[in-house]
């Protein structure tokens, strides 16, 4: 189920808002069955709708929950494990193949994890899967400290290359938005405030997933789903404390046991994209036709779109 949470749009609106209002608002907000397309239920002529966007660009990456399934099928994308190199020539000479190496971690090095995902999946000419992981390599370079391990670059990339995706999907699937109606929409998690927390390297070490230190001194230190979004975990308790709706033991439990949880729901829009002054750009079907979008807009798109392959 999704809840939605939307504050009438009127003198003051959400901005005069106390926590305690917000919080009691989306206590009582209206819950949506499984499956609801959010942007089917926005109201941005009367209200002001808020949401949680952009929550895992700051924090990390929904992906890192692959890190903790157990089964390898369910280890997927770069957590998957690289079959061994010599295990088809090992079959053929009537060996036993080679022990498959361990599947990256989160802790693991992201280049080697990405150059075999890429190599896995069989999409790209080698030499295309070395250009892309030079793109990547320049995209980690930027970042205001050193990205090492793969909880390190899933966030990066979350954050520094899905920003204004996430800022514009919710109204992918409006056929129209003005100004006035994105200006109803407000990403609670959308300011220059949270952006500049995401990249000190000491918040991200040690607020946006800290490693477990076992009683232990002898063990390693290990990853715990639980622990994403520690921090914000910590600022909702004490601020639901302060108002007094959950027990203590309410608010314990949600601390030490609430886990992330995808709650969006994606269909495919049938839109191309949403330029800067709010002009929905959109030809055919699901815009996809390039005859259609030649038909509307003539060349004005084309420095959006890829040369088509040559045909053999």
């Amino acid at each position: 189920m999704e809840r939605r949470g939307s504050f009438p749009s009127s003198e003051g609106g959400a901005k005069g808002a106390s926590f305690k209002q917000l919080w009691v608002g989306v206590l009582f907000a209206e819950w949506l069955p499984d499956g609801t397309n959010i942007a089917d239920t926005l109201d941005l002529d009367r209200a002001i709708s808020v949401t949680g966007e952009h929550g895992d660009q700051i924090f990390g990456s929904m992906l890192f929950k692959l890190h903790f399934q157990k089964r390898a099928d369910e280890r997927k994308f770069v957590f998957a494990a690289a079959a061994a190199a010599d295990d088809g020539g090992a079959a053929k000479a009537g060996k036993r193949p080679a022990q498959r190496p361990a599947p990256p971690t989160l802790s693991s090095e992201w280049r080697a994890a990405v150059r075999a995902h890429l190599r896995r999946m069989a999409y790209l000419r080698p030499d295309t899967q070395a250009a892309l992981l030079e793109l990547l390599q320049k995209q980690a370079a930027v970042c205001p400290f050193p990205i090492h391990s793969l909880f390190d670059w899933l966030w990066w990339i979350n954050f520094s290359m899905k920003w204004q995706y996430v800022t514009t999907r919710t109204v992918n699937r409006l056929g129209a938005v003005t100004p006035d109606q994105f200006g109803r929409l407000q990403h609670f998690f959308r300011t220059t405030g949270f952006q500049v927390w995401a990249m000190h390297a000491r918040f991200h070490r040690e607020a946006k997933m800290p490693l477990k230190r076992p009683d232990d001194a002898n063990k390693a230190p290990k990853w715990v789903w639980t622990l994403y979004k520690m921090t914000l975990k910590a600022y909702i308790v004490k601020a639901e404390g302060d108002i007094g709706l959950l027990s203590a033991r309410q608010r314990l439990r949600y601390f030490h046991d609430k886990e992330k949880v995808g709650s969006l729901q994606h269909e495919p829009s049938q839109h191309f994209a949403l330029d800067d002054e709010f002009n929905v750009i959109s030809f055919g079907g699901f815009s996809t036709d390039r005859n259609e979008l030649v038909a509307k807009y003539g060349d004005s798109l084309e420095r959006y779109l890829q040369p088509a392959p040559p045909r053999v």
